[in-house]
């Protein structure tokens, strides 16, 4: 009696033969590429065509080109460069609100701040007042209120001459090299008896209160020399012409707006 193979069995038999190879014929190999071979359609790296280097030396300027011009929209043209006739947006000044004109004061004065009392006991008036110059309690408003108007500057005034008189007594007891107000002077300095000094203190405290370089010979520097000159002959003592100046730069519009 003949026996019958399943056909299943066959076909499962001729797949293993052929991926992995039957007693008496040789493994098939799988074909690797050499490293230095390209892939099939492709190309070696020497055959990558080089990295242009930009040129390089003390002639070479690079092209210029005129400013591109088109249209946003059918018939709105637009332009890279403004024209000669356009105006320039100036948006408009900003005023400080309470915690940062606080926090400026303090920050050129050397860390005096508005205050009612001493040491502990002291009230930072700014704070009690808060209500008063607009800030907001979250309760009736929502919003600060950044009009700089009578009530601002009233209290802005108070809290300059309040910081500027114990900022003048401080310093005149301070080293040098510790002074925030008189940095370039002497107490007893005056417009006559140092002007290049007096001139030099003045644009460090520009700089210092208003982030401001003025020039030797800019209006604005004349007009702080000649207060403080006057101030100073008026009382007879040049610290109270500091004193003037430091209450004119904190009271003035280029220290509580931006």
């Amino acid at each position: 009696m003949k026996k019958c193979i399943n056909p299943l069995v066959l076909l499962l038999a001729l797949s293993l033969c052929s991926g992995l190879g039957c007693a008496g014929s040789d493994p098939v190999e799988p074909t690797v590429l050499p490293p230095d071979e390209p892939e099939p359609g492709g190309t070696t790296g020497a055959e990558q065509p080089p990295v242009p280097t930009p040129p390089t030396g003390p002639d070479w300027t690079p092209a210029q080109s005129d400013p591109y011009q088109g249209v946003i929209h059918p018939g709105v043209p637009v332009e890279v460069a403004p024209s000669e006739d356009s105006e320039a947006f100036i948006r408009p000044r900003r005023r400080l609100d309470i915690e940062q004109l606080d926090r400026a004061i303090q920050q050129v004065t050397g860390g005096i701040a508005w205050t009612d009392g001493e040491g502990a006991e002291a009230t930072n008036l700014f704070e009690s007042l808060e209500s008063t110059l607009g800030v907001p309690d979250y309760l009736r408003t929502v919003q600060e209120d950044l009009d700089p108007g009578a009530v601002f500057q009233k209290f802005l005034g108070d809290a300059a001459r309040s910081v500027c008189t114990r900022l003048v007594a401080s310093e005149q007891e301070a080293p040098a090299e510790e002074r925030v107000l008189i940095a370039h002077v002497e107490p007893e300095d005056t417009v006559v008896s140092a002007p290049e000094s007096v001139d030099q203190n003045l644009r460090y405290l520009i700089l210092r209160y208003h982030g401001r370089h003025v020039a030797l010979t800019d209006p604005s520097l004349q007009r702080w020399r000649w207060l403080f000159d006057k101030t100073s002959e008026v009382s007879e003592d040049p610290m109270q012409g500091w004193r003037a100046v430091c209450i004119g730069l904190i009271t003035h519009p280029h220290f509580y707006s931006y």
